[in-house]
């Protein structure tokens, strides 16, 4: 027992020092627009409060998340628990690996282990998105459960654990792991060797695990209106979702469109605004021409606070406001758009630079103090 604990640590420690130096030398981001999205909706950052409805992740696993960002707002526990989902999948299969082998070779397993990790899996792990996520514990349950030679107590809460948050993370990829894994338990059934009652009692285990996670979709979209939103969702998943990726035109389709609820060919054509490359009115110069009309805006703006800001009239159309075409924008894209926060630099006794890199992604304000002021030195801070 004591030889097994300092092998999990060992393990745990190996993880966390992989991550850390992974994690200086390849700054950890969101890999698509959907975690982004969540994560503005359980943090709050979309809606004012936190909000558990994410449709995507179990309701179980959002209800989680917006407690914790309730307790600590300032703490990205979305991103957070995703690096340490995958964290404590990487000790795990780090514990399984070094205990197959002897101790003079558990530490050359190790680091091999953690070679291979990172030639293979740092884009999952830096890149962060709840389907690779999802695909890393389910992958680790079938290792988990493979690997093990008398599966036992220890081995049973494990992948049940690991089970219920490939379910609450990403369903489809949920039940591609337990079908691979119901293949393995019959196999592993049926060729004869007496197995442990927790081995007998994995399928169980995971009916137990699914009606946990069906109580929580009755919890949080049990409601009429839930159920006929989620339905709308699916509707409208379908038409995106249309092979290649693009929208079927009205004329010719009328079936396909009549089945997902839409009548009307002026219906449809609203549909186009949720792919940006279907509606010809969003390109490059779209994002580009609203944030610097914003900055401008800005630089004129008295406003004390970002509420004052929203609520002034639009420098380029005096019969709105800013957060009026702020919702503009919105309505033509299909997606959020917020308007977080501006400072205003002014500088006394020096001057204030500004300059834009990391291909178009990051903006640099730069303030002085220097009793000289000339294109030399603005130069200069800016290199």
């Amino acid at each position: 027992m004591r030889e097994k604990r300092k092998d999990a640590a060992y393990a745990v420690l190996c993880t966390v020092v992989y991550m850390i130096i992974l994690g200086l030398a390849v700054p950890f981001v969101y890999g698509i627009v959907d975690d982004r999205s969540m994560m503005e909706i359980v943090s709050g950052q979309y809606l004012g409060v936190p909000e558990a409805h994410t449709f995507f992740l179990g309701y179980w696993y959002s209800l989680y998340l917006t407690g914790m960002y309730r307790l600590q707002p300032a703490v990205d526990w979305y991103a957070l628990s995703f690096l340490l989902f995958q964290g404590m999948c990487l000790s795990l299969i780090l514990y399984r690996c070094i205990r197959r082998q002897k101790a003079a070779l558990r530490k050359i397993t190790a680091v091999l282990v953690l070679l291979l990790f990172l030639i293979t899996g740092a884009q999952a792990l830096t890149q962060l998105t709840f389907t690779t996520t999802a695909a890393v514990l389910g992958v680790t349950a079938v290792f988990w459960y493979m690997t093990s030679e008398n599966f036992g107590k220890t081995d049973f809460v494990i992948v049940l654990i690991l089970c219920f948050l490939t379910r609450q993370t990403r369903t489809e990829i949920f039940y591609m792991v337990l079908a691979v894994c119901a293949v393995l338990w019959i196999f592993r059934s049926i060729q004869g060797k007496k197995e442990s009652l927790w081995h007998r009692m994995i399928p169980v285990g995971v009916a137990g695990v699914l009606f946990f996670v069906s109580a929580g979709e009755a919890v949080g979209y049990g409601s009429a209106e839930w159920k006929a939103y989620r339905e709308y969702e699916h509707n409208r998943t379908m038409v995106y979702d249309y092979p290649d990726y693009t929208l079927p035109f009205y004329e010719g389709a009328e079936e396909f469109y009549a089945s997902v609820g839409i009548e009307k060919k002026s219906r449809a054509r609203t549909l186009m605004n949720y792919n940006y490359t279907a509606d010809d009115r969003i390109t490059a110069l779209f994002f580009q021409e609203y944030v610097e009309a914003v900055a401008k805006q800005a630089v004129d703006s008295d406003a004390a606070d970002l509420n004052a800001f929203l609520e002034e009239k639009w420098h380029l159309d005096e019969s709105k406001t800013v957060k009026d075409a702020l919702v503009d924008k919105v309505a033509v894209i299909g997606e959020n758009l917020s308007i977080r926060r501006f400072e205003k630099v002014n500088a006394v006794d020096g001057c204030a630079v500004t300059y834009v890199h990391g291909g178009g992604r990051i903006g640099v304000i730069v303030e002085a103090v220097t009793d000289v002021v000339n294109d030399v030195v603005k130069e200069a801070l800016t290199n």
